[in-house]
């Protein structure tokens, strides 16, 4: 080979030989499809099978074959050179042949196109100069070849054009705004557009009206590593129209009010640029759904408006002319890909005109994605999302992008319902919690963790291809406490969850409904199956007259399981659920009536068990023992589902107080006189500072029953009891209720822990007025009722209400008081309404009020009373110095 010439430059001159050729990937994928194909299409009969094996041998021919071709293509590439050198010299051939036919054509020619006799001027010039100047313009021009320019003479020519150039692109010509100039060498200019386009341009002169010449050109790639190809097959139809409008328009002589060349010529290129975009997004799309997505994605591209639309999770939207249900729309989106041209304004707009003088600022075009969901998920999404500006050039993760926030949003609003249904969340978020996947791929993106039971977790999300609802059981939650769910293979098969999954996915607006028919029975489930293990009888429903659990209360309470008392026909341990409380048990018994000629079933009796209350039992062999609650210990947390052995106490609970009141009623019919033994523990937890009073709660003296009250103190405790202030009262309310009340001893200590609050705020007042005779007198006229007296002339009464409140009213207006705004239930029968005050008003008493508690409210009527509400908190902190100023002002 010749010194100073490059193997790949004579490679370049060969010319491409592409003549019976076919691409080795379009040949492995036909054969492949057509395989697969020929096998899908076969019936699933006998005869399938031996077609089946036939066509399999056939077929492993022909990829035997193709096997055999891709070892051959190893020296394609060899052969290819071989057929490309094959063809440079058949071209030199017919060259050759050319040529030759030339001279001949040539040799025929020139006898007849000789010249005249040479004259002796003629002689004379030839021999001085060596040439013949008399030749006419157009025959010198073409036969006599000019003389060959030095390489100095060339450089001095680029020079001058890169200054043209220079001069021109930065002074006299208008550069469209947002390209960029990388350089000027060699008489070329060479511009781009970032992540747009790159060319090459010169020009044929200095002068405005001289034309530009578009010399290279480039798109520039934003594809992913897999669309190489794709940018190969749409380059060169898109370059093969860029040309010669190129040059159409930069040859044109436009109108002097029309944009300059480059300006129409950034805009021609520009717009082809994104159209070619475009078309490669559309083919990623055909791509995928070949691939993975399948029917789950359809799209449409619209040359006219240079439209891409693109609608995800369609098997999910209802069909064309059928109604939908309720946001049915939430499982399904659209997103629009359409060129927009975004104009200049601003501070662009006005440094463009700067610039460019008058000359009209062309806008920016992009690709402009708007996002179009239900309006109750952009209730929950951000308003940037519905629209923004396309940045990479890849369809799928712009759609995965799109799916992780329409799954997120949707997960966000399932967690909201969720958290307002009273029986799912009850505004308690521990219950429903929304995880995030990150770089999970094709699975979901975001879940939710619902805790449906104790013992039952499922997660809820949204499958990232198919758009449908899933439900998943968690088999370990303490590993769901990661990011990373653990999920339960084997629930993939559970039917109940699929149908679940298939109902909401269907209508949406469903969702809680269906979770709350989930929760009613994995809970009457899990207790049925502990019922079961104890070998205890249940039922899951009775038949029950309508109305019967709003009689007794349980309006928004669900049956969960009856226990029949085999011992006792007609009595049923109940459990139930109410929502945001723990699991509720009862002791009925259910009568049959008759009505209107028919037989039906209702609630004759109800006993409401506390759980809290029946953790004080236990079970010993065969009796049912009551043991001590520990003293100075906090209660435990309660469990929100029953427990096996909360099951069992509570059965043998029901049979010994159903028990216990059939012995008690056949005693008292019989006349038997009776007692009852019961071990009584009383005490005061000083950390609550509550009483306790355990016993069993029967009354078995009797009415008419009279008591006497000794108030005492803790062994070791200094305090005085705050109850001795008012004891004698206290006495009287407690033989009122004996007469009236059958749980006497439960509603005893509700009192004196409702009242015991008050009483410490007032014990040191009772123990001042016994000492100083400045200070206001105390007088108890109730157990909820006080009353200060200032110089026996002045009064101010203090009541304690329910809630913690207490009221403050002037005692000359305390006798027209009502008895609404005082505690119905301890308000004392002795005190009448109506009736004159000896009391004289206090003066200033609301100036007073004002100054000393300042965050309360000071309500008047029209007698011009004055009625002070506060908390007891509020009494406590300011009662001392309001009752001082009082008597400082008295």
């Amino acid at each position: 080979m010749p010194e100073g010439v490059n193997e790949a430059e004579l490679l370049q001159e060969l010319p491409l030989e592409q003549t019976d050729l076919l691409p080795l990937g379009a040949l492995v994928e036909r054969f492949s499809n057509n395989a697969y194909q020929t096998l899908q299409s076969l019936a699933d009969t006998d005869a399938r099978k031996e077609k089946l094996f036939t066509t399999a041998m056939e077929l492993r021919k022909q990829f035997v074959k193709l096997l055999v071709l891709i070892r051959w293509s190893r020296d394609a590439e060899q052969l290819n050179k071989a057929r490309n050198i094959v063809a440079l010299l058949a071209d030199q051939q017919w060259a050759h042949e050319d040529v030759f036919s030339g001279l001949t054509q040539v040799r025929k020619i020139l006898p007849n196109a000789r010249v005249c006799d040479a004259d002796l001027v003629t002689a004379i010039e030839l021999l001085r100069t060596g040439t013949y100047d008399r030749l006419p313009a157009s025959i010198k021009d073409s036969a006599v070849l000019p003389s060959r320019m030095t390489n100095r003479e060339a450089r001095l020519v680029l020079e001058g054009l890169d200054q043209v150039l220079a001069v021109r692109l930065a002074w006299t010509e208008s550069v469209p705004r947002g390209i960029r100039l990388d350089s000027i060498e060699d008489g070329k200019a060479y511009l781009s557009v970032p992540d747009l386009y790159f060319m090459c341009i010169t020009t044929s002169g200095p002068e405005k009206e001289d034309r530009w010449w578009l010399l290279e050109f480039e798109f520039a790639e934003m594809a992913t590593d897999g669309d190489e190809d794709l940018s190969e097959l749409l380059t060169k139809p898109y370059l093969d129209t860029v040309y010669p409008t190129a040059e159409t328009i930069l040859a044109s002589q436009e109108e002097p009010q029309s944009a300059p060349a480059l300006v129409r010529l950034h805009v021609f290129l520009e717009q082809k640029a994104m159209e070619r975009r475009l078309h490669i997004l559309y083919h990623q799309l055909q791509r995928m759904v070949r691939f993975r997505w399948s029917t789950n994605v359809r799209f449409t591209l619209q040359p006219q408006t240079n439209t891409l639309d693109i609608h995800y999770w369609v098997a999910n939207a209802a069909p064309a002319g059928q109604k939908k249900a309720l946001h049915q729309g939430m499982l399904s989106g659209t997103l629009r890909l359409r060129l927009h041209t975004e104009p200049c304004a601003g501070a662009e707009l006005i440094l463009a005109e700067l610039i460019t003088g008058n000359v009209e600022v062309p806008g920016k075009s992009g690709i402009q994605v708007t996002w179009e969901v239900d309006k109750a998920l952009q209730d929950v999404l951000h308003a940037e999302h519905s629209s923004s500006q396309l940045k990479k050039l890849d369809i799928e993760k712009l759609l995965l992008d799109t799916i992780d926030l329409h799954s997120y949003a949707l997960m966000k609003l399932f967690q909201e319902q969720i958290d307002r249904h009273p029986t799912l969340g009850a505004n308690q978020s521990f219950l429903c919690l929304l995880r995030s996947h990150a770089k999970n791929g094709y699975g979901p993106r975001h879940s939710i963790e619902l805790r449906v039971t104790d013992t039952v977790h499922v997660m809820l999300y949204i499958s990232t291809i198919t758009g449908r609802v899933g439900l998943k059981s968690l088999h370990n939650l303490e590993s769901a406490e990661n990011e990373d769910l653990a999920l339960s293979l084997s629930e993939t098969q559970n039917i109940a969850l699929q149908r679940m999954a298939a109902k909401i996915t269907a209508n949406p607006s469903s969702l809680t409904e269906t979770l709350v028919s989930f929760r009613l029975q994995s809970l009457t489930k899990d207790v049925s199956l502990q019922a079961s293990w104890l070998g205890l009888a249940y039922m899951t429903s009775v038949s029950l007259r309508p109305g019967e659990f709003q009689k007794i209360g349980l309006d928004h309470g669900h049956p969960l399981l009856y226990l029949p008392l085999t011992m006792f026909p007609g009595y049923y341990a109940l459990i139930y659920f109410v929502s945001g409380q723990a699991m509720t048990m009862a002791l009925i018994s259910i009568m049959t009536m008759t009505e209107a000629g028919k037989s039906v079933q209702v609630i004759s009796s109800v006993k409401w068990l506390d759980r809290a209350r029946m953790k004080s039992y236990s079970i010993s062999g065969a009796s049912l023992v009551h043991s001590l609650p520990a003293k100075g210990k906090k209660d435990a947390p309660v469990y929100r589902d029953l427990t096996s052995d909360e099951l069992q106490l509570l059965y043998l609970y029901c049979i010994a107080t159903v028990a216990y009141s059939h012995l008690e009623e056949q005693l008292r019919l019989k006349l038997v006189t009776f007692a009852l033994q019961v071990v009584v523990a009383y005490g005061f937890d000083g950390e609550k500072q509550l009483p306790y009073l355990v016993t069993v709660d029967f009354d078995v003296s009797g009415n008419g029953q009279t008591y006497g009250l000794e108030f005492e103190v803790q062994h070791g405790k200094d305090t005085p009891n705050p109850h001795k202030c008012i004891g004698a009262n206290l006495e009287r309310k407690l033989c009122s209720m004996a007469d009236t009340r059958i749980n006497l001893w439960s509603g005893f200590l509700h009192l004196l822990e409702y009242t015991l609050p008050m009483l410490l705020i007032l014990v040191p007042f009772f123990q001042e007025a016994e000492t100083n005779a400045d200070s206001p007198q105390v007088e108890v006229l109730d157990i909820n009722w006080y009353r200060f007296c200032f110089l026996n002339t002045y009064a101010l009464d203090v009541r304690l209400l329910t809630g913690n409140r207490v009221m403050l009213t002037d005692a000359a207006y305390s006798a027209g008081a009502t008895s609404e705004e005082s505690n119905a239930e301890n308000q004392s029968e002795n005190i009448p309404f109506g009736l004159a005050s000896p009391y004289a008003r206090i003066p200033l008493l609301a100036q007073i009020w004002q100054q000393s508690f300042k965050t309360a409210d000071c309500l008047k009527d029209s007698t011009n009373q004055a009625v002070f509400h506060v908390t007891l908190s509020d009494v406590e902190k300011n009662l001392p110095l309001f009752l001082n100023k009082i008597n400082q002002s008295l």
